[in-house]
Protein backbone atom coordinates (compact mmCIF):
# COMPACT_ATOMS: atom_id res chain seq x y z
CA UNK A 1 0.00 0.00 0.00
CA UNK A 2 1.41 3.22 -1.00
CA UNK A 3 1.93 5.73 1.48
CA UNK A 4 -1.06 8.01 0.80
CA UNK A 5 -3.51 5.05 0.64
CA UNK A 6 -4.33 5.03 4.43
CA UNK A 7 -7.32 5.53 6.44
CA UNK A 8 -5.56 7.56 9.04
CA UNK A 9 -3.29 9.70 7.02
CA UNK A 10 -6.60 10.56 4.57
CA UNK A 11 -8.54 11.74 7.73
CA UNK A 12 -5.80 13.62 8.96
CA UNK A 13 -5.34 15.74 5.85
CA UNK A 14 -9.29 16.46 6.58
CA UNK A 15 -8.22 17.62 9.85
CA UNK A 16 -5.66 19.78 8.60
CA UNK A 17 -8.01 20.67 5.97
CA UNK A 18 -10.84 21.97 8.56
CA UNK A 19 -7.84 24.01 10.78
CA UNK A 20 -7.81 21.54 13.39
CA UNK A 21 -4.26 20.56 15.27
CA UNK A 22 -5.34 17.57 16.75
CA UNK A 23 -4.10 14.22 14.16
CA UNK A 24 -5.79 10.20 15.26
CA UNK A 25 -3.96 7.19 14.74
CA UNK A 26 -6.96 5.32 13.34
CA UNK A 27 -10.25 5.60 12.82
CA UNK A 28 -10.61 3.05 15.58
CA UNK A 29 -9.20 5.31 18.11
CA UNK A 30 -11.38 5.69 21.48
CA UNK A 31 -11.74 9.71 21.16
CA UNK A 32 -14.14 11.25 19.40
CA UNK A 33 -12.71 13.01 16.65
CA UNK A 34 -12.11 9.37 15.47
CA UNK A 35 -15.98 8.55 16.45
CA UNK A 36 -17.27 11.52 14.48
CA UNK A 37 -14.57 10.90 11.25
CA UNK A 38 -15.77 7.28 11.23
CA UNK A 39 -19.74 8.13 11.44
CA UNK A 40 -19.17 10.34 8.10
CA UNK A 41 -16.51 7.97 6.35
CA UNK A 42 -18.67 5.47 4.48
CA UNK A 43 -20.76 8.49 3.39
CA UNK A 44 -17.83 10.84 2.14
CA UNK A 45 -16.87 8.07 0.33
CA UNK A 46 -20.06 7.10 -1.41
CA UNK A 47 -21.03 10.23 -2.47
CA UNK A 48 -17.70 10.79 -3.82
CA UNK A 49 -17.90 7.79 -5.97
CA UNK A 50 -21.13 8.56 -7.28
CA UNK A 51 -20.10 12.31 -7.94
CA UNK A 52 -17.68 11.48 -10.49
CA UNK A 53 -16.30 8.83 -13.16
CA UNK A 54 -13.65 7.15 -11.47
CA UNK A 55 -12.29 4.75 -13.90
CA UNK A 56 -11.55 2.16 -10.29
CA UNK A 57 -14.88 2.07 -9.39
CA UNK A 58 -16.73 1.03 -13.00
CA UNK A 59 -18.21 -2.09 -13.90
CA UNK A 60 -19.76 -3.81 -16.67
CA UNK A 61 -22.33 -5.99 -17.21
CA UNK A 62 -24.52 -7.97 -19.48
CA UNK A 63 -28.33 -7.95 -18.13
CA UNK A 64 -31.15 -9.86 -19.35
CA UNK A 65 -35.09 -9.08 -18.59
CA UNK A 66 -36.99 -9.38 -16.01
CA UNK A 67 -39.65 -11.56 -16.80
CA UNK A 68 -42.25 -10.81 -14.60
CA UNK A 69 -41.28 -6.99 -14.51
CA UNK A 70 -42.55 -5.88 -17.62
CA UNK A 71 -43.38 -2.02 -17.49
CA UNK A 72 -47.45 -0.60 -17.86
CA UNK A 73 -46.56 1.29 -20.87
CA UNK A 74 -43.79 3.01 -22.62
CA UNK A 75 -41.25 0.28 -22.84
CA UNK A 76 -41.29 -2.61 -23.48
CA UNK A 77 -38.60 -4.53 -20.88
CA UNK A 78 -37.62 -4.13 -17.29
CA UNK A 79 -33.98 -5.08 -16.02
CA UNK A 80 -32.97 -5.33 -11.93
CA UNK A 81 -30.37 -2.98 -11.51
CA UNK A 82 -27.07 -4.73 -10.83
CA UNK A 83 -26.22 -5.39 -7.37
CA UNK A 84 -23.80 -2.18 -5.51
CA UNK A 85 -24.84 -0.23 -8.11
CA UNK A 86 -24.12 3.28 -7.12
CA UNK A 87 -24.64 5.28 -10.53
CA UNK A 88 -25.46 4.22 -14.20
CA UNK A 89 -22.99 5.48 -16.67
CA UNK A 90 -25.52 5.69 -20.13
CA UNK A 91 -23.80 5.36 -23.07
CA UNK A 92 -23.68 8.32 -25.53
CA UNK A 93 -25.74 7.90 -28.75
CA UNK A 94 -23.32 6.67 -31.22
CA UNK A 95 -21.38 3.84 -29.15
CA UNK A 96 -21.79 0.03 -30.04
CA UNK A 97 -23.59 -0.92 -26.65
CA UNK A 98 -26.11 2.53 -26.62
CA UNK A 99 -29.81 1.97 -26.02
CA UNK A 100 -32.80 4.35 -24.83
CA UNK A 101 -34.06 3.53 -21.40
CA UNK A 102 -34.19 5.17 -18.17
CA UNK A 103 -33.57 4.50 -14.57
CA UNK A 104 -36.92 3.75 -12.11
CA UNK A 105 -36.77 3.00 -8.81
CA UNK A 106 -35.27 -0.76 -8.76
CA UNK A 107 -34.95 -0.98 -12.44
CA UNK A 108 -33.61 -0.06 -15.70
CA UNK A 109 -36.51 -0.10 -18.18
CA UNK A 110 -35.81 -0.20 -22.40
CA UNK A 111 -37.15 -1.69 -25.64
CA UNK A 112 -34.51 -4.36 -26.17
CA UNK A 113 -34.71 -8.07 -24.12
CA UNK A 114 -30.79 -7.65 -23.62
CA UNK A 115 -28.69 -4.76 -22.64
CA UNK A 116 -25.41 -3.74 -21.72
CA UNK A 117 -24.72 -1.41 -19.05
CA UNK A 118 -21.93 0.43 -17.50
CA UNK A 119 -22.27 1.58 -13.27
CA UNK A 120 -20.26 2.88 -10.42
CA UNK A 121 -19.71 0.76 -7.50
CA UNK A 122 -18.71 1.34 -4.09
CA UNK A 123 -15.30 0.33 -3.17
CA UNK A 124 -14.23 0.39 0.23
CA UNK A 125 -10.22 -1.28 0.05
CA UNK A 126 -8.36 2.19 0.53
CA UNK A 127 -5.68 0.55 -1.17
CA UNK A 128 -7.29 0.32 -4.66
CA UNK A 129 -7.84 3.78 -4.40
CA UNK A 130 -5.87 6.26 -7.03
CA UNK A 131 -3.82 9.25 -5.99
CA UNK A 132 -6.47 11.42 -6.72
CA UNK A 133 -9.44 9.99 -5.31
CA UNK A 134 -7.45 9.67 -1.91
CA UNK A 135 -6.90 13.28 -1.88
CA UNK A 136 -10.32 13.95 -2.80
CA UNK A 137 -11.85 12.07 -0.54
CA UNK A 138 -9.57 14.13 2.10
CA UNK A 139 -11.77 16.59 0.80
CA UNK A 140 -15.29 15.34 0.48
CA UNK A 141 -14.61 14.08 4.93
CA UNK A 142 -13.42 17.57 5.35
CA UNK A 143 -16.74 18.74 3.69
CA UNK A 144 -19.22 16.25 5.69
CA UNK A 145 -17.45 16.91 8.92
CA UNK A 146 -17.64 20.49 8.62
CA UNK A 147 -21.17 20.69 7.83
CA UNK A 148 -22.69 17.59 10.08
CA UNK A 149 -20.17 18.83 12.78
CA UNK A 150 -18.99 22.41 12.59
CA UNK A 151 -21.80 23.85 10.84
CA UNK A 152 -19.49 26.19 9.35
CA UNK A 153 -21.17 26.95 5.65
CA UNK A 154 -18.65 29.31 4.50
CA UNK A 155 -15.86 26.98 5.12
CA UNK A 156 -17.71 24.33 3.30
CA UNK A 157 -18.90 25.66 0.38
CA UNK A 158 -14.79 26.67 0.07
CA UNK A 159 -13.51 23.47 0.53
CA UNK A 160 -16.07 21.92 -1.96
CA UNK A 161 -14.85 24.69 -4.39
CA UNK A 162 -11.47 23.22 -3.89
CA UNK A 163 -12.88 19.22 -4.86
CA UNK A 164 -14.46 20.57 -7.59
CA UNK A 165 -11.97 22.07 -9.27
CA UNK A 166 -9.59 19.54 -8.77
CA UNK A 167 -11.90 16.94 -10.57
CA UNK A 168 -13.17 19.58 -13.24
CA UNK A 169 -16.19 20.43 -11.96
CA UNK A 170 -17.87 16.91 -11.62
CA UNK A 171 -21.85 16.60 -11.17
CA UNK A 172 -23.51 16.33 -8.05
CA UNK A 173 -24.73 13.20 -6.96
CA UNK A 174 -28.15 14.46 -7.05
CA UNK A 175 -27.39 15.55 -10.82
CA UNK A 176 -26.41 12.27 -11.78
CA UNK A 177 -29.63 10.55 -10.03
CA UNK A 178 -31.66 12.97 -12.51
CA UNK A 179 -29.71 12.59 -15.62
CA UNK A 180 -29.95 8.79 -15.70
CA UNK A 181 -31.41 8.49 -19.02
CA UNK A 182 -30.53 6.30 -22.49
CA UNK A 183 -32.13 9.00 -24.33
CA UNK A 184 -28.66 10.85 -24.78
CA UNK A 185 -29.64 12.36 -28.18
CA UNK A 186 -29.87 15.84 -27.12
CA UNK A 187 -25.87 17.09 -27.16
CA UNK A 188 -23.89 17.42 -24.29
CA UNK A 189 -25.49 18.36 -20.85
CA UNK A 190 -25.19 20.99 -19.01
CA UNK A 191 -24.34 19.98 -15.41
CA UNK A 192 -23.88 22.56 -11.82
CA UNK A 193 -21.69 21.87 -9.37
CA UNK A 194 -22.08 23.79 -5.57
CA UNK A 195 -19.13 25.32 -6.28
CA UNK A 196 -20.62 26.59 -9.76
CA UNK A 197 -23.68 27.85 -8.65
CA UNK A 198 -22.23 30.37 -5.81
CA UNK A 199 -19.75 31.41 -8.48
CA UNK A 200 -21.93 31.81 -11.38
CA UNK A 201 -25.34 32.40 -9.87
CA UNK A 202 -27.67 32.70 -11.03
CA UNK A 203 -26.81 30.36 -13.77
CA UNK A 204 -24.50 28.00 -12.25
CA UNK A 205 -23.63 26.00 -15.83
CA UNK A 206 -20.57 24.40 -16.26
CA UNK A 207 -19.93 21.90 -18.79
CA UNK A 208 -20.51 18.25 -18.64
Amino acid sequence: MAEYQSESIIANKALILLGNTQRISSLDDSGELAKNLQELWVMARVSLIASHTWNFAIKREKLLAEIDENPEFGYAYCFKKPEGMLRWLPWAKGEPYWFAGEEEGEFLVADEATIYVRYLVDVPEVGKWPPLFCESMAYQLAVEYCEAKTGQKGLADRLMGDLDRKLGRPMSAKLADGLASGKRDRGNILVNSRWAIARHYPTGVSGR
